[in-house]
């Protein structure tokens, strides 16, 4: 399985948001979620927030082998590189750690910003739905891109 994920703002509605797609080896959609919370947090924030958020989500659905992909290279970095701190970015990233420690089969790995879109879709589109939601069939905005993908 393949997880992608991304996180964006809504600066009118002062909302940071996250959104995730996973699909399966043939890249079929298989679900995805999307959450927000008020305020604007620091974009390396809300992109450590998307990918635990996804990892928490993929536990849920009892999944095993999982390869999360993120466009954020800062925040992939700093799961990879062991180096902690104080503030609330080290705080998730240390928790995405003890996640990732605890599920050996998951994976994160950076992607370039063009092959993931539809995270970013899900991302833009978060606060049309209620503050954490689950799709298990296809949500329109991410249709034409999931079409396009397969083709």
């Amino acid at each position: 399985m393949k997880c992608n994920v991304d996180a964006g703002f809504n600066t009118s509605r002062g909302t940071t948001n996250r959104g995730w797609c996973i699909r399966n080896h043939f890249g079929n959609f298989v679900c995805g979620g999307a959450a927000w919370d008020f305020g604007s947090f620091p974009i390396i924030e809300a992109e450590a927030l998307a990918i635990k958020e996804a990892i928490l989500s993929v536990i849920d659905l009892h999944m095993e082998k999982v390869t999360f992909e993120s466009d954020s290279q800062s925040t992939i970095q700093a799961i990879h590189s062991g180096i902690s701190g104080l503030s609330e970015f080290s705080f998730i990233i240390s928790s995405i750690r003890s996640l990732l420690l605890n599920f050996p089969n998951f994976e994160v790995k950076f992607v370039k910003r063009q092959a993931n879109s539809v995270a970013h879709s899900l991302a833009k589109a978060a606060d049309s739905w209620t503050r954490r939601s689950w799709f298990n069939v296809i949500p329109p905005c991410i249709a034409t891109l999931l079409i396009n993908d397969m083709s």
